[in-house]
């Protein structure tokens, strides 16, 4: 079932105005959107009179901006509630939506297999007993967890809680020690590969 869409975030006012207006005119006599809610006259004076205040701000002080500003979120508010007619009376039928010259609302992207961590970095901490460790944050993660060996090669074991940041303090640790780390990020699919792992001395 598709969904209609603004996707006016990255336009600016000039050029939402001329969106708005091309939706009010291919939707202008539709057999399926017979009765808009709001009205197509009410989107097109609210229109108007946002092209006005947007002219305004060549020849007024600063309050013509915060004018202007409310003036639009009252127009967004409109388009809004008449993206949900057009959900409503549409029925979710693609052809009808795009009759209005709306777009199409994107299905949400799919979360992906996480993958393995770049660039685990371990530095001696500020304090006695604390290693400082960095990485290059992975997109779309929802957390990473962090493992501790003593060797590198064996008994690796998580090392705190889960962090959401690329970067972590780990304390408590033996003054002048080395400790070896690796990273995984995770998601709702569960952890990727682990980093190379980092070695680090305690201060």
């Amino acid at each position: 079932m598709a969904k209609p869409a603004l996707n006016f975030s990255n336009l600016t006012i000039g050029k939402k105005i001329l969106r708005i207006r091309q939706i009010v005119i291919a939707t202008t006599g539709s057999s399926v959107y017979t009765t808009p809610k709001p009205t197509l006259a009410a989107i097109t004076a609210a229109v108007d009179q946002l092209e006005d205040d947007q002219l305004a701000l060549k020849t007024s002080g600063p309050s013509a901006t915060t004018i202007r500003n409310a003036q639009n979120t009252f127009v967004m508010g409109l388009m809004n509630e008449f993206v949900a007619y057009v959900s409503i009376e549409s029925g979710g039928d693609q052809i009808k939506i795009e009759s209005t010259t709306l777009d199409i609302k994107k299905p949400p992207t799919p979360p992906a297999i996480m993958p393995q961590v770049q660039n685990l970095i371990g530095n001696t901490g500020l304090f006695p007993g604390d290693i400082l460790l960095k990485w290059k944050a992975v997109k779309g993660k929802k957390y990473y967890i962090i493992q501790k060996s003593a060797d590198g090669l064996t008994n690796w074991a998580n090392e705190g809680q889960p962090v959401t940041k690329a970067k972590a303090t780990i304390s408590g640790l033996v003054t002048e020690t080395t400790s070896y780390f690796r990273v995984a990020a995770g998601n709702v699919l569960g952890l990727g590969p682990n980093s190379d792992d980092a070695k680090a001395i305690a201060k």
